[in-house]
């Protein structure tokens, strides 16, 4: 049985170093008279560019997650581990997407790929990141339990807990720390903050949004449709349909027309790709501590210009979550 004192002292120490290294890199007034300038460089990416990379990366990860869960359909493993295996091959067409833009694509030679010494800068950023995200937690929990909403662990962590195959956790252990790690950050701090960073044009971000929500409802009320869902597909598409005249009809107005025509503000490119970053783990209890998570990761990143930093910081995030839940303690 979890033991609330063994959890808040374990929190403590690991708070300690990192709230030691935050003092001392940012809030200390040498730190503060010190003037960092980020070692992140432009990036000269057009829209068509980074809507190519998210492309690849989101079909890249579906259709090899496809193959396998089709391969492994007949193979006798129990639906736990094909799930699993799926999700294993939707993170490496992730990666393999990741890759070949940055190697075939004329604009992804300029991708950030990692490089050489890293090391202290990614373990003192995993350090620094402990004590924000308890802090987080321990105030989303208590704010949701005021509101008596129920928080329930993301679907991974109770694998974690509950399985008792050595390879099936074995799997689940080198996803999390280092397949994960390596491929989100491609995607999210390398990928999508990197562009945003450049501050384009606002229409390039309602566009986008508009039209992945108009696409979304829209294919996935065909699929209802398709699958005998006759009335609830119909009802998604038609609201599909109503989003693309919705945004249309906006885009029409020169007022709208103006407001968009600014830059992207700086901390949209910070704060929108943790966002997408958190939602996309789809579970409540987490989301802000994850929203916090992406964006410390991309401010490292950004001093730092070496996306190996937050692949490590990430990595051993990961990796610390795994041995407090392995150890029976609630992170």
């Amino acid at each position: 049985m979890e033991s609330p004192m063994l959890t808040v002292g374990v929190f403590v120490a690991e708070s300690l170093p990192g709230l030691i290294l935050i003092w001392n890199r940012h809030l200390s007034p040498a730190a503060r008279a010190r003037r960092i300038t980020p070692a992140l460089p432009s990036w000269d990416i057009g829209a068509y560019d980074i809507a190519m990379l998210l492309w690849m990366v989101i079909m890249g990860g579906y259709l090899l997650q496809v193959i396998v869960t089709a391969a492994l359909t007949h193979s006798g493993l129990n639906t736990v581990t094909r799930e699993v295996m799926g999700g294993v091959g939707f993170q490496f067409g992730m990666l393999a997407a990741c890759l070949g833009f940055a190697r075939l694509s004329e604009r992804g030679h300029g991708y950030s790929l990692p490089k050489a010494g890293f090391i202290r800068e990614g373990v003192e950023t995993f350090l620094k990141v402990l004590p924000a995200i308890f802090i987080t937690g321990i105030v989303w929990s208590l704010l949701m339990s005021n509101l008596g909403v129920n928080l329930n662990q993301q679907e991974l962590v109770e694998l974690f807990r509950k399985s008792d195959s050595p390879v099936l956790l074995g799997t689940l252990i080198v996803m999390a720390v280092i397949v994960a790690p390596v491929t989100e950050e491609l995607v999210f701090r390398a990928g999508l903050f990197r562009y945003l960073r450049k501050q384009p044009p606002l229409s390039v971000l309602y566009v986008a949004f508009a039209g992945c929500a108009a696409a979304f409802l829209g294919f996935d009320g065909l699929l209802k449709v398709t699958r005998h869902a006759t009335r609830a597909g119909g009802v998604e598409a038609l609201w599909g349909l109503a989003v693309a005249l919705g945004a249309f009809l906006l885009w029409l107005s020169p007022t709208f027309k103006r407001l968009i025509a600014r830059p992207t503000p700086r901390w949209v490119a910070v704060l929108l790709p943790a966002l997408i970053f958190a939602a996309l783990h789809a579970n409540l209890a987490s989301f802000p501590q994850l929203v916090v998570l992406g964006v410390l990761f991309s401010l490292a990143y950004e001093r730092t210009g070496n996306i190996a930093v937050p692949m490590l910081a990430h990595a051993l995030f990961n990796l610390n979550t795994i041995l407090l839940l392995l150890a029976g303690i609630n992170s």
